[in-house]
């Protein structure tokens, strides 16, 4: 991938995706001008959307599994931990993570996805019950910028202690925080914290 976040900015204000499907077609024509394969992925989603013949759907379907398996490849080329890519018009609009592993490898992470300009449109992080502590607040800290723009930030049921809590709200006002887990001195797992945030639209 050679096409940087900057080079597709100038698209980016026509692109929604609930929005009108044409200008997606006109990234697609740019990039694949370019000889860049996302171009294909965009376009094989966006023609899927709109194809109404089954058996043509069926064909872009596979046309699309296979652009996606392979661009997803090239990004996340590990197994574990798995990270989970959502796509939709050819944009990555989640992102999910299974497990921590170690607070440099989060932060690099999450730097390296969310700055792609494949994920220029993504709306929701998961990291929900990827096994999280308060020693990975620092990472999440370091990207605090990319992760700002997300509409949607779960990082529910983790191992956050109360301070920590206030900490990420006040940071990611939008986040979902409840749930979060205690272990008691000997390292064996206490009780929930209960619903230490209860996020957005909640009467708390």
């Amino acid at each position: 991938m050679t096409v940087t976040r900057e080079d597709v900015a100038p698209f980016l204000g026509e692109l929604s995706l609930t929005g009108p499907i044409e200008p997606f077609f006109v990234l697609a024509d740019w990039l694949l001008d370019r000889g860049e394969r996302w171009g294909d992925l965009i376009a094989f989603e966006c023609r899927r959307e709109i194809e109404t013949e089954p058996a043509k759907r069926r064909e872009l379907e596979a046309m699309r599994y296979s652009s996606i398996g392979e661009i997803a490849f090239q990004l996340c080329p590990y197994a574990s931990p798995p990270i989970g890519l959502a796509w939709k018009r050819g944009f990555i609009h989640l992102v999910s993570f299974a497990d921590a592993a170690s607070t440099e490898w989060l932060g690099s992470e999450l730097a390296r996805i969310l700055g792609l300009p494949m994920a220029a449109l993504c709306s929701e992080l998961v990291l929900a019950g990827a096994d999280l502590g308060d020693e990975h607040v620092q990472a999440m800290l370091r990207v605090r910028s990319h992760l700002l723009q997300l509409p949607v930030i779960d990082i529910r049921h983790n191992w956050f202690s109360a301070p920590t809590v206030a900490a990420l709200k006040e940071a990611f006002p939008t986040a979902l925080l409840e749930n979060q887990r205690s272990r008691d001195n000997s390292g064996e797992i206490a009780v929930p914290m209960g619903n230490s945030w209860a996020g957005p639209g909640s009467d708390e």
